[in-house]
Formats: structure tokens, C-alpha cells, sequence
């Protein structure tokens, strides 16, 4: 399992459209700079992007303890809502 999970969405026009225009993109690495350039990229396009930390899975292998790191939304704002862990390379 990598270290950082990215989610990133995007949607164009109006919910009950056909036509509208809906694209997902996730992503998963064990390198926070790799993931936070893909993040900047993706919003750079469009996307709202997540980056999550996986967390540590010690108390249930095969789990996932998801925090979210930051959130980059197309209009350029940035929201960093935790540090990695400090014991994340």
C-alpha cells in the first residue's frame, strides 16, 4: 500500500445534463512532493484535488486510517488540514 492516496474530481454543467462533463482521477505513491506536483496540475486543470496520508494500519492490516493533508481547488486556493506524519519519509 503507498503512502499518499490523491482523489481528484471534476465536473462541468448541470447535474441533470447529459452532456455534462464528469472525470475522476486517483492516484496513489509513496513520494509526497510526486503527488503534491500532480495535485497543483490536476487543479491547474480544473480538478478539485485531495491528497490523503493512508496512516498506519498496525491496529488492522488490510485497513486504511485516511487523513486528509490538503485539498487544491481550481481557483488556486490551497488548504493544508494536517502534517504528514512526522515518521513519513
Amino acid at each position: 500500500m503507498s503512502l499518499y492516496h490523491l482523489h481528484a474530481r471534476l465536473f462541468e454543467g448541470v447535474l441533470a445534463d447529459p452532456n455534462a462533463r464528469y472525470e475522476f482521477q486517483s492516484r496513489e505513491t509513496d513520494d509526497l512532493t510526486e503527488v503534491t506536483g500532480a495535485a497543483k496540475e490536476l487543479a491547474a486543470r480544473g480538478f478539485t484535488v485531495v491528497i490523503y496520508d493512508h496512516g498506519h494500519v498496525d491496529a488492522l492490516p488490510g485497513a486504511c486510517d485516511y487523513r486528509e493533508i490538503a485539498k487544491y481547488w481550481p481557483d488556486g486556493r490551497v488548504e493544508h488540514h494536517v502534517n504528514p506524519r512526522p515518521d513519513r519519509p
